[in-house]
């Protein structure tokens, strides 16, 4: 272990997503720290898991003081992406839908409402952008709720031009969609 590994947290016990890390470059006294603020000193790294767009899950390492703006750079080096600004992460809310569990029941619906039930079972499956929980570039992961057990979908956000992608690259063209 170093010490560029460790930092102090201010951690809010209550509201955990209002917990934040101390920059090391700045004086405490730049901090409005209040008596009985819990402040730890910890380690920075955490896991993250993401899916990517094939459905396979990677778990890597990253540090948990970065915005999701310096994140991505180190995501999309890590994978193999040269073109960092146009991807972004998802929330994926699948992961939360698998944890319910559907059962069977002997009392029939209505026809009105098994046909809204079906119709939201389809608009889960399908995709649109109406509905995807894009991170905020300028929020951490803690700050926007993402705890290590949260998976999150690394997905193309930005359409600038096909023409940026390289032919020969494979990680682009598999996570292209």
């Amino acid at each position: 272990f170093s010490a560029s590994e460790f930092g102090l947290f201010v951690n809010d016990v209550q509201h955990p997503s209002r917990s934040y890390w101390l920059d090391s470059s700045r004086p405490l006294n730049y901090y409005a720290l209040k008596t009985g603020d819990n402040v730890d000193y910890r380690n920075k790294y955490r896991t993250l898991k993401i899916r990517l767009l094939d459905g396979t899950i990677r778990t890597i390492l990253v540090d948990d003081s970065l915005i999701v703006a310096q994140l991505m750079v180190y995501i999309c080096t890590k994978f193999g992406i040269a073109n960092y600004d146009e991807y972004s992460i998802v929330y994926d809310l699948d992961a939360d839908d698998a944890s319910s569990v559907k059962t069977a029941t002997l009392r029939r619906e209505r026809s009105l409402q098994r046909t809204d039930k079906k119709m939201e079972e389809l608009r889960k499956k399908c995709h649109t952008d109406d509905d995807t929980v894009w991170l905020d570039h300028s929020k951490t992961l803690r700050q926007q709720d993402i705890h290590e057990q949260s998976t999150v979908i690394l997905r193309r956000k930005y359409f600038c031009s096909d023409t940026n992608i390289d032919q020969r690259d494979p990680v682009q063209l598999n996570l292209l969609y």
